[in-house]
This record gives C-alpha cells, structure tokens and sequence, in this order.
C-alpha cells in the first residue's frame, strides 16, 4: 500500500489552477475530489487529486 500525501487548499489550487470558490462548487457537484478532515483543516489527497488530473486529461483528449 503506498503512502499518501495530503495537502492545503492552497497547494490544490496552484496544482489545478482553479480558485477555492470554484473547486467548493465542483465538490457540491461531486465532480472534484474531496478533502479530508484533520481537526479543524482540510487536506486533499495527492493521489487523488492525481486520479482526477489524468481522467481530465483522457476526457479532453490530451495524453498521450
């Protein structure tokens, strides 16, 4: 099983270039991953917000 990373809001937001307000609303829409809560703060996963990076990609018809 492979260790993940988790990381802030912020970092999410230079890796896929959207602001909080937009990544919040495509959460809502169950259409971005979802964080996960650490106390009072809010973690992404690294793994995942990879997964949703590349299935992006494939949908839009950029890898390869």
């Amino acid at each position: 099983m492979a260790i993940d990373t988790f990381i802030s809001i912020n970092e999410v937001k230079k890796i896929v270039n959207l602001s909080s307000s937009t990544i919040y609303f495509l959460i809502k829409k169950d259409e971005f991953p979802k964080g996960v809560k650490f106390g009072n703060r809010t973690r992404w996963s690294v793994q995942h917000l990879t997964a949703w990076l590349e299935a992006k990609k494939a949908k839009n018809g950029q890898l390869g």
